[in-house]
């Protein structure tokens, strides 16, 4: 059986962006940075180790994107949480996905 055309979307896909899955401190921690323990952290040295950008151990505050695409093309962002970390999402995800603006905020 065929796909019937008409109920297949004409726009893009919607989907969801992950802006930041830590918690409410984000990783690594500055003060274990800053003042490290005997022995130190493993999470926040590992947090430093490599780049933040494939680092499981770099995370900033829980926050999610909502990238709601209409059939006719246009986009809704819908962001959920705004965290300490809000900048650094934004300068580095908001830029990675071409998010122009966002339309609503939850927080």
């Amino acid at each position: 059986m065929e796909p019937d055309p008409s109920q297949s979307p004409t726009g893009g896909s919607s989907s969801l962006i992950f802006l930041g899955t830590g918690c409410s401190g984000a990783l690594p921690d500055a003060r274990c940075l800053l003042k490290p323990s005997t022995p130190p952290c493993a999470v926040c040295s590992m947090g430093i180790s490599q780049p933040p950008e494939g680092n499981p151990n770099y995370r900033l505050n829980t926050s999610l994107l909502i990238d709601y695409c209409h059939d006719d093309g246009t986009h809704k962002y819908i962001l959920i949480d705004i965290g300490k970390t809000f900048r650094e999402q934004v300068l580095r995800w908001f830029v990675h996905h071409k998010v122009p603006y966002v339309d609503s905020m939850l927080y």
